[in-house]
Parts: structure tokens; sequence; C-alpha cells
């Protein structure tokens, strides 16, 4: 119970609207001699040995069909899962708030490079990925740096940047 009153504590401090709240409390379990777990279910308000003995019996039933009673059972972890359900974003709100677009697919142009395509070096644009506007349209060949991955666009393929900012690509458009 100390475990739930911290993570609504934690809830309550992000002060985010939520629709409604979950908390699930589990044990990690084996029979003495094993070394793998399984996880069953809890309620702590009437939380014994012996119930928690029978989840873990039929747990091992249902996962590998076999009776392990003659062994001792064993609580490895116990879980509390506190888990705030709000309201669907529309991530339309964070492309508004994170992209900063331009005008044009040009004016996110940062560079230019040669670039090895099958039949020999082409000069290549490289593009600010998070700069290129909502309905743009770019033809390879092209490079979209951005901090967390580096995409090519081959020549003869287009990527349009859909309303969620998404890179949809056209393979030989």
């Amino acid at each position: 119970l100390e475990q739930r009153a911290e993570g609504m504590a934690l809830l309550e401090r992000d002060k985010v609207p939520l629709e409604t709240v979950n908390v699930v409390h589990q044990a990690d379990m084996h029979y003495e001699g094993q070394r793998y777990t399984l996880r069953v279910n809890v309620d702590p308000e009437t939380l014994d040995l012996e119930s928690l003995a029978g989840q873990l019996k039929q747990a091992c039933l249902d996962a590998f069909g076999i009776d392990l009673t003659s062994f001792r059972p064993k609580i490895a972890n116990l879980r509390t899962a506190v888990i705030g359900v709000r309201e669907n974003l529309d991530l339309r709100a964070i492309v508004e708030a994170t992209h900063r677009p331009l005008k044009r697919a040009e004016d996110c142009i940062i560079a230019s490079r040669q670039v090895w395509f099958g039949d020999g070096f082409v000069t290549t644009p490289v593009y600010q990925r998070e700069l290129i506007p909502v309905g743009a349209r770019i033809k390879g060949p092209a490079i979209l740096n951005q901090m967390d991955t580096t995409t090519v666009i081959e020549p003869g393929d287009e990527i349009f940047v859909d309303e969620l900012g998404n890179l949809l690509v056209t393979v030989n458009a």
C-alpha cells in the first residue's frame, strides 16, 4: 500500500488531468530451485500466502501444464504499478509545438554532399528534418538529418510530410 500511495503522489505532483487511475499489484513468484518466475496478481487488502501459492500453482499449470506444488513457493519480487489514464492527445499539437516549419522545403537545406548511388557519386542536398514543412514533397536524392536518425531518399524516390509530420516515402515515384 505504501507503493500505491507513492505512485498516487507522483501522479498528483505532475498535475496531469486524468480520466482514471488504475493500480495493479503483482508478485513475481517461482518454486524453490527454479530460475524462471511467473507473475501473479495480488490483492493487497486480502494478501495471504495461501492465495498466492494457489495463484502460482494456476500460473504454472497455465504456462507449462504441470503441478509443481511439491516444491516450496517463493516470492522473488513485489511490484505496484500506478497508471494514470488521460484523454488521447491530438498529436498535431505536439508537431505544432515542436515543429517550427519554414515555408519551403528548399529553405531547410543545410548542406550538400557527394553520395554514392549505384552508378556513381551524386551531389545530394542535406535537409534539417524537423524544419521541413508539413505538406512538403522532396524528390530524391536527398538526405534528411535529425537528432536520432538519418533518412536517405534515393534518386527517383519521393517523400511527403503528412499533417502529423510523418515521412511518407514513395519508391520510384
